[in-house]
């Protein structure tokens, strides 16, 4: 050992073991002190101050081991690199150890005195990163200080690249979403909006050609089929058109509707006067069933004036099966000013006599019409106590299979199925519930509307 004595016992950590009898106190040297040459040495040494119970004769003041490291070397090597900042060592009360430079000794007091493993400052402008660890044992500190912006200096490179990147990403993403908004999903939007149109009966749209070849070919065939569409419903109605006018003619050169009314005018006529009073009422029947048949221009009118047509034929039909039936009405309240297509119960009753009715000798034919109000619609039923229907004769009956391969009466009934389905659509119906031998009842249902 080199050092002086004088130097050796003001050490701190010779005076603390002097006032600490039989306790190692650790001290440090920034230098050699042996007779060694090698630089950058760390030199640590033990001290313990034996006690009167250890040395009676009290010839030892300390015993003292020093111990050269490499340690020292290590620190100077590492504080050569800039980016990895400046390590040095402190006592636990902040006295230098080791590699303390002058500009790093203005923060030891606050170093110590923050009692935190890591702290910013700033210095000259610069922001400073310290991270303190402690020697358990010793208490020594060591003390890695870091200029930030050496630090993060790669990583804001880092930063930048990334951010220009994301800008470049979101102005293709731009670009891209621009030309993919114009050229398909545009182009799609538009035909789906043709689509909905069309569907709400417009066969007047065009959508206009644009975007992509395969969308443009798609937008084309849509055009085309919408023009095709609405030629081929076009045809359809005037074919429907000249159909009905057709059928008018054929009707109208069959017999002459106003000749007929007027000759059985006169033969009710001359009836009266003759007295012949059930001629005369036959006549007067058969001209209310034939005007309002031949009332083309008029497809509706009220429940009270079907009846009255009704009460017209049932007298006609008492007369053909010699009272053997009678007819009952049950009207609700309001139901006689509703407006229900005209002749539509005639068939139904019809339909009861002629069918219900044959081959029944002993009990007399009853017919039941009712009508009532319910949930704004109109409930007419009409039930006969005649022979009844099976299911296939029902299922037939409602059928157009009865229009080719049945009567007239048969006819008659399919007619009004079709004729409710056609002015009213999914919001009427037609039912009709049978017995063999017992019943037949068919109920009719329309929305309930006044003559406005």
């Amino acid at each position: 050992i080199i050092l002086p004595d004088e130097e050796i016992k003001a050490a701190s950590w010779y005076q603390q073991a002097l006032n600490d009898k039989n306790m190692v106190k650790v001290g440090f040297y920034d230098r050699n002190v042996t007779a060694s040459r090698k630089a950058h040495m760390l030199t640590i040494v033990a001290g313990l101050s034996p006690g009167i119970d250890v040395d009676r004769d009290n010839v030892v003041e300390m015993a003292a081991l020093f111990v050269s490291s490499q340690t020292g070397n290590l620190i100077k090597e590492y504080n050569k690199e800039k980016l990895l900042g400046v390590t040095m060592l402190l006592n636990p009360d902040g006295t230098p150890v080791f590699d303390v430079n002058d500009g790093m000794r203005f923060f030891i007091p606050e170093i110590i005195s923050g009692g935190e493993t890591e702290l910013h400052h700033k210095l000259d402008g610069k922001n400073y990163v310290y991270v303190i660890s402690e020697e358990p044992v010793t208490g020594l500190l060591a003390v890695s200080v870091v200029d930030s912006e050496l630090l993060t200096r790669d990583f804001t490179r880092i930063a930048a690249v990334i951010v220009a990147v994301t800008v470049v990403l979101f102005g293709l993403f731009y670009l891209f979403s621009s030309y993919f908004l114009k050229n398909i999903i545009d182009p799609i939007h538009n035909t789906v909006e043709g689509m909905r149109l069309v569907e709400e009966g417009r066969l007047d749209v065009h959508v206009v050609p644009v975007g992509q070849a395969e969308l443009r070919v798609m937008i084309h065939s849509f055009n085309r089929m919408t023009r095709r569409l609405k030629q081929l419903m076009q045809e359809n109605e005037e074919e429907q058109q000249k159909k009905h006018e057709a059928e008018i003619r054929a009707l109208q050169s069959q017999i002459n509707p106003h000749f007929l009314v007027n000759s059985l005018n006169s033969i009710r006529f001359i009836a009266q006067v003759s007295r012949y009073e059930a001629i005369a009422r036959m006549a007067e029947a058969l001209i209310k069933i034939l005007s309002c048949s031949f009332r083309s221009n008029v497809g509706f009118y009220t429940l009270d004036e079907e009846l009255e047509v009704l009460d017209g034929f049932i007298y006609l039909m008492k007369i053909r099966y010699s009272d053997g039936f009678e007819i009952e009405y049950e009207i609700g309240e309001g139901c006689g000013s509703c407006m229900v297509p005209r002749l539509i119960l005639q068939p139904i009753v019809e339909n009861s006599i002629v069918h219900g009715f044959s081959g029944q000798e002993e009990e007399l034919g009853k017919i039941t019409v009712k009508a009532r109000l319910e949930d704004q619609y109109l409930y007419i039923t009409v039930r006969d106590n005649g022979k009844g229907m099976t299911e296939e004769e029902i299922r037939r009956l409602l059928s157009n299979e009865t229009a080719e391969n049945e009567d007239y009466v048969s006819i008659g009934v399919t007619n009004v199925n079709t004729r409710l389905v056609l002015n009213y659509g999914d919001e009427c119906t037609l039912q009709i519930r049978s017995e063999v031998g017992r019943y037949t009842e068919t109920v009719l249902r329309i929305p309930a509307a006044g003559r406005d």
